[in-house]
C-alpha cells in the first residue's frame, strides 16, 4: 500500500514537473519573439482608395509587442487618393470571416478565430455616412460622433467601462498571451460624393475588397 502511495505521488509530481516545463516553453518562445522585422501596419489600395490597419496603445502608439495587463488597440485608416470626394456609409460595410458583427477580429497565428472585437457606439447601429476629400486620411477611431471607432481587445487587468450594455465584454475572452493576428476583412462600398447646387448624392463607385492582416505578440 506504502509503495502504491509513493508511485501516486511520483506520477503526480512528475506531471506537474511536465506542466511547468510546457508553462515554461510557452513563455519562452514567446520570450524569444523578435517583432523588430515585423510590418508594424498593413496597407491596401483598392482602385484608388487606400487602407491600413495598425496596432496601438491606448495611447495611440503603433505596437505590435504587448503585454497581458495592455489592451490592444487596432485603428483603420482610409485615405482618398482620388481626384473626387467619396463617401462611405455605414449600411455598406459588410464584414466577411469571422464575425458578421466584427470589422476587426483577432485570430491565432494560424488563423483560427479567437474573437471578435466590439466597435463602441455604434459602427453597425446604420446612422452615419462619413465624407473623405481627395487628399484626405480618415483615421477610424475613437469619435462618438462619426464612430467606426477604436477595436479593442480588452485586458483582464483594465476591464471594460461602458455605460452602454451593448458592449459589455462579459463572457468574451480577454487578451492572453501568445501570438495573433488583427484581421479585417469586409467589402466596403464606395460612393462618389456629387453635389448639383443644393443637392447632395452618392454616386456608387466601386466595392472595395479590403483583408488586412498585421502581426502581434502578448508576452
Amino acid at each position: 500500500m506504502l509503495l502504491m502511495k509513493n508511485k501516486t505521488v511520483l506520477l503526480l509530481l512528475g506531471l506537474c514537473v511536465l506542466f511547468l516545463s510546457a508553462c515554461n516553453d510557452e513563455d519562452g518562445n514567446l520570450k524569444d519573439v523578435d517583432t523588430s522585422k515585423w510590418e508594424i501596419m498593413d496597407a491596401q489600395d483598392c482602385n484608388g482608395v487606400a487602407f491600413s490597419l495598425v496596432p496601438c496603445t491606448d495611447d495611440e502608439v503603433p505596437c505590435n509587442d504587448f503585454s497581458e495587463d495592455q489592451a490592444v488597440n487596432f485603428m483603420l485608416t482610409i485615405t482618398n487618393n482620388l481626384d473626387v470626394p467619396i463617401t462611405i456609409m455605414e449600411t455598406d460595410i459588410h464584414p466577411v470571416g469571422g464575425m458578421d458583427w466584427a470589422l476587426v477580429s483577432v485570430t491565432d497565428e494560424i488563423g483560427n478565430l479567437k474573437t471578435g472585437l466590439y466597435t463602441p457606439h455604434g459602427v453597425f447601429a446604420k446612422m452615419f455616412s462619413v465624407d473623405i476629400y481627395p487628399g484626405e486620411v480618415y483615421s477610424v477611431k475613437s469619435n462618438y460622433t462619426k464612430t467606426l471607432a477604436w477595436h479593442k481587445w480588452p485586458s483582464a487587468k483594465v476591464p471594460v467601462t461602458t455605460d452602454d450594455p451593448r458592449y459589455n465584454w462579459d463572457g468574451r475572452p480577454y487578451v492572453t498571451k501568445g501570438l495573433y493576428k488583427g484581421v479585417a476583412k469586409a467589402g466596403i462600398q464606395i460612393y462618389e460624393r456629387v453635389v448639383d447646387g443644393d443637392l447632395v448624392s452618392a454616386k456608387k463607385l466601386f466595392v472595395a475588397n479590403v483583408d488586412l492582416a498585421v502581426n502581434f505578440v502578448v508576452r
